[in-house]
This record gives structure tokens, sequence and C-alpha cells, in this order.
């Protein structure tokens, strides 16, 4: 759990950074017309049924970064979450084992 958190906070600062670089290299002010997934429920129902409820979710997940200014708030949201999960995880086993072995 621990090592998935710190994977997908890397990925998420580093999905961030490279597309504030992108962002910043555009001289122009063109704006890609398109509707995104929350905008269209059939455009999300196909996406679904091609590539499955986790496209959707990933879809949203993106939206919710392009949101924040800043990626590296986002990548320690994941990276506390999965620590706290993980050090739950950690107590329940030790738990676990100590009433097994006691």
């Amino acid at each position: 759990m621990l090592f998935a958190g710190v994977l997908i906070a890397g990925a998420t600062y580093w999905q961030g950074t490279h597309r504030q670089a992108v962002d910043e290299s555009a001289t122009n002010d063109y704006e890609d017309g398109t509707v995104s997934v929350e905008d269209s429920k059939r455009l999300s129902r196909d996406v679904e049924m091609t590539w499955g409820k986790l496209a959707v979710l990933n879809q949203k997940f993106s939206h919710l970064a392009d949101e924040l200014e800043e990626p590296q708030s986002l990548a320690i949201i994941v990276l506390v979450v999965s620590g706290g999960v993980s050090g739950i995880c950690f107590y329940l086993a030790r738990e676990v084992s100590d009433r097994v072995a006691g």
C-alpha cells in the first residue's frame, strides 16, 4: 500500500509538472473545444464501454489534478493518505500476529 502510494504520488507530481511545462510553452491562446468526460454522458459511456470504469475514473482524476494549480499538493495528499492506510495495515497485522502467537 505504501509503495503504491509513493508510485501514484510520484506519477501525479511528474504528470502535473509535465503538464505545466507544456502549458507554459504554448504561445497561442488556442483552447481545445472538445467536451470533457464529465460534460458528456454519451462520451463517458463510450469510454466506459471501450476502456472500462478505470478509464473514466482516470479521466476524472486527471481533471481534478488539472484544477489544482500546484501538483505538489495532490502528491502530498496521496502520500499522507497512503501512509495512514499502510500504518493501519501494519498495526492490524501486528495485532493479528500477537493474537495468533499468544
